[in-house]
């Protein structure tokens, strides 16, 4: 990061900028808590397309973030404290900084179980009962997108689909046991 810094301040901190603004998009685990929130009656929610995603906004938005950012710190600092005591392994020490990363991130893309999975499978490798949770997670990514995407005609309208907060919760919450 110093170096960086030494060659392009302003390119250095852009990264910071660009997700301090970005709402939260739908499938994350954020978007998951907000829906929850929203149907106890608390908070009001809109959705944009905008950073080429389809997002939240809420009044309690802000809150969830903040929330979010003490997650990550706590659970990375946790994690490498765990790693530093020598009670995990580097590969599990690995997963869990990739698996809380997931989680208390803005965003959730499909994609990122792409980067889970092999650590996982390395990781769990005796762990046959792992097999069963994250083939579900798996299916239910599959099942969000694209299927209950497709459901819908405009994208804007993918919220309103009565499947889509209760199956992406689903799935945040099993990735989050």
């Amino acid at each position: 990061i110093a170096i960086s810094l030494l060659l392009s301040v302003e390119g250095t901190l852009a990264p910071f900028n660009y997700f301090g603004y970005r709402p939260i998009q739908v499938e994350s685990l954020s978007a998951s808590i907000l829906w929850l929130v929203h149907k106890l009656g608390l908070g009001s929610l809109s959705f944009a397309y905008t950073f080429g995603s389809l997002n939240m906004l809420g009044s309690l938005s802000s809150a969830v973030s903040l929330l979010a950012e003490a997650l990550v710190v706590a659970g990375l600092l946790y994690t490498y404290w765990l790693l530093w005591r020598a009670k995990i392994d580097l590969a599990t020490a690995s997963l869990l900084t990739l698996l809380i990363i997931m989680l208390t991130s803005k965003v959730f893309s499909p994609q990122y179980l792409i980067w889970v999975i092999p650590l996982l499978a390395y990781t769990g490798e005796t762990r046959l009962w792992w097999l069963f949770p994250w083939s579900l997670i798996c299916l239910l990514t599959t099942w969000i997108y694209p299927y209950i995407y497709l459901m819908t005609p405009d994208i804007l309208a993918v919220p309103t689909n009565h499947l889509f907060f209760p199956v992406t919760t689903l799935r945040n919450l099993l990735i989050l046991g």
